[in-house]
């Protein structure tokens, strides 16, 4: 196919010219495609649509049939390679997925285990303070008693007076 001009091969592909221009200078079309140089040079549209069918973002539909310009350019990807990186993408897409939710667990199992700990240092603090009380309740009564089991009756009531009352 004989080179056209920048319009003709946009209007071939089915894009602006601006677009077709900045393709061009972001590189999507490398200089080799161009035939001439500056502002009236041609494009070569059987390799311009080659180097564009390998670095088009497969996972988008082509507004044109860009490989076919005509019926003279062979179809270079098939619709089971889209399929495969599409599943490829896709795979790993799931992938991510998982890693996020077991990020998000390991976040909340973090949470779980510092509000437990929270808990039970709270407990434990209630505990220790509850049977550091009893020498000061039962301190009096104590030193008026002279029995051994009664001594022994009143610090085993206290004692169970006060656990309960954490409970």
């Amino acid at each position: 196919m004989k080179p056209v001009s920048k319009t003709q091969f946009a209007d071939m592909i089915g894009i602006s010219k601006p677009r077709l221009t900045k393709m061009l200078q972001n590189g999507l079309i490398p200089p080799e495609c161009l035939v001439g140089s500056g502002r009236f040079a041609k494009i070569d549209p059987e390799k311009a649509a080659v180097y564009l069918q390998k670095r088009l973002d497969p996972s988008r539909e082509p507004k044109s049939n860009l490989t076919s310009l005509g019926g003279k350019i062979k179809k270079t990807i098939t619709t089971d390679d889209y399929k495969d990186r599409y599943n490829k993408a896709r795979a790993i897409n799931e992938e991510l997925k998982a890693i996020k939710t077991q990020l998000e667990i390991d976040s909340l199992e973090d949470q779980i285990t510092k509000t437990i700990e929270k808990i039970a240092f709270e407990t434990a603090r209630r505990t220790r303070d509850a049977v550091l009380m009893i020498p000061d309740r039962v301190a009096d009564l104590l030193a008026a008693e002279t029995d051994a089991l009664k001594v022994s009756a009143l610090l085993t009531n206290e004692l169970i007076q006060a656990l309960e009352e954490l409970c």
